[in-house]
């Protein structure tokens, strides 16, 4: 079982048309694909730009960075927008000020 994908009209020269099926993927893809378009959905409202959470555990006097959900939900708690990236795998989207997310994460 996986993502099956219809049959897509590609025009080809001399308006002659010719169908290109798409590949079934597997459904760890699906998965994938849900967790890719998931985060972007809660990325969208964001602000511009990344805080990169080491650098805030490092402010934070952490000898080891939290994981990035709990930082997420650490600042939303605190009434912040915040979200993980797509753009890193250690960005976090927030319009907390560094103060705010030094305190979520010494919450942790």
């Amino acid at each position: 079982m996986g993502c099956v994908s219809p049959a897509v009209v590609v025009k080809a020269k001399r308006g002659r048309r010719r169908y290109l099926q798409l590949r079934v993927t597997p459904v760890v893809s699906c998965r994938r694909l849900e967790r890719l378009l998931a985060t972007l959905r809660a990325e969208l409202p964001g602000p511009p730009g990344l805080c990169d959470m080491n650098e805030m555990a490092r402010v934070a006097g952490r000898g080891e960075t939290p994981a990035r959900e709990h930082i997420v939900v650490a600042l939303r708690e605190r009434g912040w927008f915040a979200s993980s990236s797509i753009f890193h795998p250690l960005g976090i989207r927030t319009d907390a000020p560094s103060d705010e997310q030094v305190a979520a994460v010494q919450s942790l």
